[in-house]
């Protein structure tokens, strides 16, 4: 879809519906896991190549912007939240959030996230 970014055999990577940060991506594992500890030696070198691929598309596009990013998964490992699928959030730190972010908690982003797709996509293309 408009909103797809890249993919590896084990790895998706999109940018969000009503993302919050303009540039905004997530990554989520193909096969369903609750936990990233659930992760194998392969998938785990799989997220390191996807990240490090989406990571220098937003650096060669955006000239090295800072960014922040956060692991989502089951907060206990114990069987009980078997049915969240974890997943990577990246946040660009391309905006400044300003009095309306602040006072009401509603966050204006500036940049579709077909469009943020488009170009982290082309970025992607234009590397390799």
């Amino acid at each position: 879809g408009p909103r797809f970014i890249t993919e590896n055999k084990d790895f998706l990577a999109f940018a969000p519906w009503a993302s919050v940060n303009p540039m905004e991506f997530w990554i989520f594992p193909k096969r369903h896991e609750a936990s990233m500890l659930e992760m194998s030696n392969s998938e785990m070198e799989s997220l390191a190549g996807i990240m490090k691929t989406c990571l220098s598309a937003l650096k060669n596009l955006l000239n090295d912007p800072p960014y922040n990013f956060g692991f989502h998964q089951a907060p206990k490992h114990d069987g009980a939240n078997h049915h969240y699928h974890w997943h990577l959030e990246v946040y660009p730190k391309l905006a400044i959030w300003a009095g309306f972010e602040k006072s009401t908690g509603a966050y204006i982003n500036t940049v579709q996230p077909e469009a943020a797709a488009e170009s982290l996509r082309k970025a992607i293309e234009s590397s390799g």
